[in-house]
């Protein structure tokens, strides 16, 4: 007679208790930049380490479905040590080093992946750097495509040569949500993009802010505007839903995710030691937290998500995370009740 084996108990907490063989994920993390105008972050690489941690212990993602892209961790050896690396990392780099052709590569490989299905969680986060471009430093004066900012993401080879006459570019929020909107087109709108860094609420208004311990961050240089634009728009013009990068009334699509941002536009990101004495965003920190405890139940939304994550912060600092996006779906897009 066969032994008699009990059931499995699934010991994950209700809100979590997903597919996991069904989420997939690709983590961010950049702590030193070489580019002279980049003070070091020292949360960056912890923040996707913790991340990494939690999809795999707590939501049972397996190891083989997360891609980290991390640079040198700013906590491990000295900062000229690690400069010198990341200055190595310009040269020869590997396929998980977080250069902008990496990000850009690993980000569209989502669409194409076969062993992805449709309707899969895809989780997307990036801690670092960022920047905001004038859009009159690209379009005509005085018109209605020279209002407003576009925002970028800061890849670790921000403004090292290229090979060409231009230095590599920062990534666009218009490349991204591009890219966002080619994944869901392929994989479905099951998506949740995490940033914690300064621009990340959209549109800043006042002078760039980034996480906290270090300068403000500008534009590589004025024409940098056209560059970036110029590179997304080489990169991806020939995706079906492909909209021009350089249109001036250019809007983001944003029912092809969710987006959990750090903090709101006119605000830095700040960064410090956490519970374990290692440094981390404050807002993956609360993020990590509330995703653990008991704040959440079965139905909870990421609207509910994210004012648990603004109560926690709350009692630190007076930065307001924000979500954009569908943010009455419930956590990991599980079925309605």
């Amino acid at each position: 007679m066969p032994a008699i084996h009990p059931a499995y108990e699934d010991r994950r907490k209700a809100v979590h208790r997903i597919d996991a063989s069904r989420v997939w994920a690709v983590l961010i993390g950049i702590d030193v930049y070489p580019s002279s105008d980049c003070t070091s972050l020292r949360g960056c690489v912890n923040d996707v380490k913790k991340m990494a941690k939690f999809l795999t212990e707590d939501l049972g993602v397996p190891n083989d479905h997360i891609q980290c892209l991390l640079g040198a961790s700013s906590q491990s050896w000295s900062t000229i040590v690690n400069i010198i690396l990341s200055v190595y990392h310009y040269f020869v780099s590997t396929k998980s080093t977080p250069t902008r052709i990496n990000i850009i590569d690993t980000l569209l490989n989502l669409s194409m992946k076969p062993e992805i299905q449709y309707n899969d969680n895809i989780i997307i986060y990036f801690a670092g750097h960022a920047s905001s471009y004038k859009c009159s430093d690209y379009h005509i004066e005085g018109g209605p495509s020279a209002e407003g900012h576009i925002e970028a993401l800061c890849p670790m080879d921000r403004t090292a040569p290229s090979g060409t006459d231009d230095n590599i570019p920062d990534i666009s929020d218009r490349e991204i949500n591009t890219i966002l909107t080619e994944i869901s087109r392929t994989k479905g709108r099951h998506i949740t993009f995490i940033l914690d860094c300064c621009y990340s609420a959209g549109n800043t208004r006042g002078p760039l802010n980034v996480r906290r311990g270090a300068v403000p961050l500008p534009p590589a240089t004025l024409s940098a505007t056209k560059i970036m634009l110029e590179h997304a728009h080489t990169r991806l013009r020939d995706l079906p839903k492909y909209h021009s990068v350089f249109d001036g009334h250019w809007k983001p699509d944003m029912s092809s995710h969710v987006a959990l941002a750090a903090c709101k536009d006119y605000q830095p990101a700040e960064e410090g030691p956490g519970t374990d004495s290692r440094w981390n965003g404050m807002f993956t920190g609360a993020l990590i937290e509330v995703l653990k405890s008991d704040n959440l139940t079965e139905g909870s939304t990421y609207a509910d998500l994210i004012d648990a994550v603004k109560e926690k912060m709350s009692r630190n600092t007076t930065q307001m995370p924000v979500v954009a996006g569908n943010a009455d779906s419930r956590l990991w897009y599980q079925p309605q009740v």
